[in-house]
């Protein structure tokens, strides 16, 4: 799966920003999303695509024009 687009919800948080350095590491493209403001984040990683998205909202989850999370994504685990 190496390569692979890999969503992390909550990947400003303290474990979320480690699995992304995970992830990144590993050779996976990384999506990192967080609600908190980029400058809250405790951890930004430069190789990930950091996105400030509320994922309750389906907009933020399903508008690919404006590159949100969407359905080009799968779930590591399905």
């Amino acid at each position: 799966m190496s390569g692979d687009l890999v969503v992390v919800a909550g990947g400003g948080g303290f474990i979320g920003g480690h699995l992304v350095a995970n992830l990144l590491s590993e050779g996976h493209q990384v999506r990192s999303v967080d609600l908190k403001p980029l400058d809250e984040w405790y951890q930004v990683h430069g190789d990930a695509e950091n996105m400030v998205l509320d994922l309750r909202l389906k907009d933020a989850c399903t508008d690919r024009k404006e590159r949100r999370v969407g359905k080009e994504c799968r779930s590591r685990w399905s």
